[in-house]
């Protein structure tokens, strides 16, 4: 089973963390704290999916779709139901 640590260094892959936690405007530290097991707080998961162009279900919980794009123009997620 994957954990969110494990997601996080899929997105990253041999790019530089510090890169990668400045793009996703979080710490260095706390980024490598997130890939040791750490859990990153709600607004950070959020910022980190929204800058990576990840769902934030994906990066969570590793469900659904793993791009944004892909969960939003899902039917299911549309927010629109037929009578």
């Amino acid at each position: 089973m994957s954990c969110i640590a494990d997601r996080l260094q899929e997105l990253i892959g041999d790019g530089s963390v510090n890169g990668f936690a400045k793009q996703w405007g979080v710490s260095g530290t706390g980024l490598r704290s997130y890939l040791e097991g750490s859990i990153p707080s709600a607004d950070k998961a959020a910022r980190i999916a929204e800058k990576a162009g990840v769902s934030l279900l994906w990066l969570i919980t590793g469900e659904g779709p793993k791009s944004a794009s892909q969960y939003l123009a899902a039917p299911e997620n549309s927010g629109v139901h037929d009578p």
